[in-house]
């Protein structure tokens, strides 16, 4: 599978050895989510079985992960305002985590189902 992100807020996620479209999602009309003024940005995270991607929603949602195979929603944390920051995978204590800049903190997942490992707040 490849999943891929554009300017407008729409998820695809496409058959690698054919191109079939599995499964998208516009998040502008299935979320509300904002329309940044320069679009989307992001790289969707691919990974545990979810397509990991952000959309500034007013609070009720920002990074959502989608079940690969599926394109159901798998989870979503709240992460208000714009951004323009892509999550990382990392290895923290041999366990992957999701890291992800999220307004002024940073945040670190679980990516199986978004809980909040740990976050951190710079100072100043």
């Amino acid at each position: 599978r490849s999943a891929g992100l554009g300017l407008r807020p729409v998820p695809q996620c496409l058959d690698a050895a054919t191109g079939d479209l599995l499964w998208s999602h516009d998040l502008l009309k299935e979320l509300d989510a904002h329309l940044p003024e320069w679009g989307f940005s992001a790289s969707p995270l691919v990974t545990s079985g979810v397509a990991i991607v952000f959309a500034d929603t007013k609070d009720r949602y920002g990074l959502i992960a989608y079940e690969a195979d599926t394109g159901k929603l798998a989870w979503n944390v709240p992460c208000p305002g714009m951004n323009f920051s892509s999550a990382q995978l990392m290895t923290f204590g041999g366990k992957d985590s999701v890291v992800f800049t999220a307004g002024k903190e940073v945040l670190c997942l679980d990516p199986a189902d978004g809980s909040i490992r740990w976050r951190y707040t710079p100072q100043g």
